[in-house]
This record gives structure tokens, sequence and C-alpha cells, in this order.
């Protein structure tokens, strides 16, 4: 038997075209119905649609969760300190701005 289905001699069915019509639609029936998990069958059904989704939306929020712990974890340090060097830098530039300022008033109004 080589070569592909389709070269394949086809095999004629023994059941009438009007009793298979019937049959895969009660086929296609059965499928529906156990994997919706209903009807008579004694396999429960897969699991339904919303708890996979679920499912789905938990994971993705663990995940989400452990990669927020790794970005703190290997993020920059939170704890500066401002010595003395940058102290005295930061007030000496506050107080040119505010020195500045000043000056631009006093040229703009003269008393």
């Amino acid at each position: 038997m080589q070569g592909s289905k389709s070269t394949q001699p086809k095999e004629i069915p023994t059941t009438p075209a009007a009793q298979q019509q019937p049959e895969s639609y009660n086929r296609e029936m059965r499928r529906r119905m156990e994997h919706m998990g209903t009807g008579p069958y004694s396999e429960p059904a897969p699991n339904p649609t919303r708890k996979r989704m679920q499912k789905r939306v938990d994971e993705r929020k663990k995940r989400q969760e452990a990669a927020k712990k790794t970005v703190v974890t290997r993020g920059p340090s939170t704890d500066i300190k401002v010595g003395r060097k940058n102290t005295y830098f930061l007030l000496g530039a506050v107080a040119i701005v505010l020195l500045i300022i000043v000056i631009a008033i006093i040229i703009r109004h003269p008393f």
C-alpha cells in the first residue's frame, strides 16, 4: 500500500446515502455533547472553557508578580544618601537661582 491516500482506489460505502447523512449528524452531535459534558456518557467532560480561561489568567498574574519581584531586586538601590558635598552643591545651586531672580526683578523694576 504505497502512495498517498488520494491515489488509492476509493472504497464504495455499503450503506445507502439516505442513511449516511443522519449517521454522520448523530456522530457530530455525540461529539459535541461529549465535549460539552452533557448527555449519557461515562467520561467526565474536559475542563470547561471558563475554568481554562481562569487558569490562564491566574498563571499570567503569577508570572507578572514574579517579574515584578525580579525587577525590584535587580533595580537601582532605593536607599539614596545625600552626603555633605551633595548638600552644599544643592544649596549653592538654589542660592544662585534665587540670586539671578532677585537681580532680574531689581533690573526690571527699579525702586
